[in-house]
C-alpha cells in the first residue's frame, strides 16, 4: 500500500494530458470526426437500448460500444460525442497507464518511474487516439491488462480479459496466441526437451491452465467461419493480403517517433563504426525495394540481418533475460501487421508499445529518457495545432 500513491503519480499526468487534449478537440471539433461518424452513433444506439441496430460500415466487434454504454449511465452522463471522448481519455487510458506502471515497476522499481511510463503513453499515435472515440485505446488497455495478468500467472482471468480485447478489435487474437505460445514453450515443451522425456502430465496441466484462451480461440474460429472474414463490415475493403511492406513501414514509424533513442544510439555507434548508421539506413531502403519487387525471402533475410546489427534496438535487447519472449513478440508483430492491406499508423500502436516497454525498462541513461519524452511531447503538441485551424 505504501507504493499506491506512486501509481497515481505515474497515471495522473497521462490522464490529465489526454483530458486536456479532449477538451481542445471538443472545443474545435464538437461533432464526430473521421471514423467517429460510425462509432459514436452505434454507441448512442446502445445507450438507448437498441442492441439490434448495427452499422455495416463498422469493421470491429462492439466491445467498446458496450463498455461505454455500460459506464456512462453510472455517472449520469449522456452519450454525446464529447462524453464518449472523455470516457476514452479517462477509463481505458487510466487502465493502460496503471498497467504500464506496474510492468515498468516489475523491472525498474524505483528509477524515474513516472518518466518511463510517460514515454510509453506519449507515443504520438497512442496519445492522439486517446482523445478520439476510437477502438484503439480500449483495445490497447485490454491487451496490456491481459499481459499483466498472464505475467502474474492469473491465466483464467487473463484469458477472459483477452477475450474482451478481441471483442474490441479482432486482431488482438494474435497477442492472445503469442502469450499462449510462450506459456506452452516455457512451461511445457522446453522442460521436456531439457529432461529428454515427454511429461504428459505437465503438458496436460499447461493446456488446462489455458482453458479460457482455448475457448476464446475456438469462439474466434467459429466467428470466422460464420462471418466469412475477420472484419465485421466493409469486408471488400479489408481483404487479408501478404503486405510485407508493413514491417519496414512500422519500423520506420517507431524509429521516427522514438527519435532521440535512435539518434543517440546511432551517434554512439557511429563513433565506434562510422559506416554502421549508413548501413542501417540502407537496410530499410533495400528491404523496401525488394518487397515492392516481390523478392520476399531475400527481403526478410535483409531485414532480420539489419535489425540484428542495429545498435538502437539490440542494445536494450542484449540486457533482456527472456530472449524467447522477444522472439514470440516479433512473430506476433508480423502476424498482426502483414495481413493488413491498409497502412494506418495506429495499427502499429501495440507493437510500438511493446518496443517502448523494452526500451524504458532497460534504459539507464536518464538524459536520454528525458530527451525522448520531450521529443514525443513536442510531436504531440505540433500535431494538436491543426485543430484550431479546422
Amino acid at each position: 500500500m505504501d507504493r499506491l500513491p506512486n501509481y497515481a503519480l505515474a497515471t495522473f499526468p497521462v490522464v490529465l494530458l489526454s483530458s486536456l487534449a479532449v477538451h481542445e478537440i471538443n472545443n474545435y471539433l464538437p461533432d464526430a470526426y473521421m471514423d467517429e461518424i460510425f462509432h459514436v452513433p452505434q454507441t448512442q444506439a446502445y445507450c438507448e437500448g437498441h442492441f439490434d441496430q448495427w452499422d455495416n460500415h463498422i469493421t470491429t466487434l462492439p466491445g467498446l460500444y458496450l463498455w461505454a454504454a455500460a459506464t456512462l449511465p453510472l455517472v449520469a452522463a449522456p452519450c454525446t460525442t464529447s462524453n464518449l471522448r472523455r470516457f476514452v481519455s479517462i477509463v481505458p487510458t487510466a487502465l493502460t497507464a496503471a498497467v504500464v506502471t506496474a510492468l515498468v515497476r516489475r523491472r525498474m522499481p524505483a528509477s524515474h518511474e513516472t518518466l518511463r511510463v510517460l514515454i510509453v503513453l506519449l507515443y504520438p499515435t497512442t496519445f492522439f487516439y486517446n482523445a478520439l472515440y476510437y477502438t484503439d485505446t480500449a483495445s490497447t488497455a485490454l491487451v496490456v491488462s491481459t499481459l499483466y495478468l498472464h505475467m502474474h500467472r492469473q491465466y483464467t482471468l487473463a484469458g477472459l480479459v483477452g477475450a474482451a480485447s478481441v471483442f474490441c478489435r479482432q486482431t488482438n487474437i494474435v497477442w492472445l496466441f503469442g502469450m499462449s505460445l510462450h506459456h506452452c514453450l516455457v512451461e511445457g515443451l522446453l522442460p521436456c526437451v531439457r529432461a529428454r522425456k515427454v511429461d504428459l502430465s505437465r503438458l496436460l496441466t499447461v493446456v488446462v491452465s489455458l482453458w479460457t484462451y482455448i475457448i476464446t480461440a475456438l469462439g474466434f474460429i467459429a466467428f470466422i467461419l460464420y462471418n466469412g472474414a475477420v472484419v465485421v463490415g466493409h469486408k471488400e475493403n479489408h481483404v487479408a493480403s501478404w503486405h510485407w511492406a508493413q514491417i519496414p513501414y512500422s519500423l520506420l514509424t517507431v524509429m521516427f517517433f522514438m527519435g532521440p533513442a535512435v539518434w543517440l544510439s546511432t551517434i554512439r555507434s557511429a563513433v565506434r563504426a562510422p559506416l554502421r548508421p549508413l548501413m542501417d539506413a540502407g537496410v530499410m531502403v533495400i528491404s523496401y525495394l525488394m518487397l515492392q519487387l516481390g523478392i520476399l525471402p531475400l527481403a526478410v533475410a535483409t531485414i532480420i540481418r539489419g535489425l540484428a546489427n542495429s545498435e538502437w534496438l539490440t542494445r536494450p535487447l542484449r540486457k533482456t533475460e527472456n530472449k524467447l519472449a522477444i522472439g514470440v513478440f516479433v512473430l506476433c508483430c508480423v502476424l498482426a501487421l502483414v495481413p493488413s492491406p491498409l497502412l494506418e499508423l495506429r495499427y502499429f500502436n501495440i507493437p510500438a508499445m511493446g518496443a517502448l516497454l523494452v526500451y524504458v525498462c532497460y534504459q539507464n541513461n536518464a538524459t536520454e529518457l528525458y530527451v525522448t519524452a520531450g521529443w514525443m511531447a513536442a510531436i504531440n503538441l505540433i500535431v494538436s495545432q491543426p485543430y484550431p485551424m479546422s
